[in-house]
């Protein structure tokens, strides 16, 4: 997934924040990441499934590109 794309779906995240809304990220056909607002117009809450830790983003912008770097395998890129 795009970085672009990520970002898209964070910024409907965070408008919505009164609402609870969360993404679902898959790796290798797995379900890997969750996002959710933090409950502010800024904040994203980012959980990884297979270890439950969660880390929170005061901004859009770079929890996309974590989001982007956790769910894309570099190594396979030319």
């Amino acid at each position: 997934m795009k970085f672009d794309s990520i970002l898209e779906l964070l910024k409907t995240i965070s408008f919505y924040n009164t609402v609870n809304i969360t993404q679902t990220f898959v790796k290798d056909g797995k379900d890997f990441l969750i996002a959710k607002s933090g409950g502010n117009s800024t904040s994203i809450v980012v959980t990884c499934i297979p270890t439950q830790e969660a880390t929170i983003f005061e901004d859009i912008k770079t929890a996309a590109k974590a989001i982007e770097h956790m769910i894309c395998d570099y190594s396979t890129v030319v």
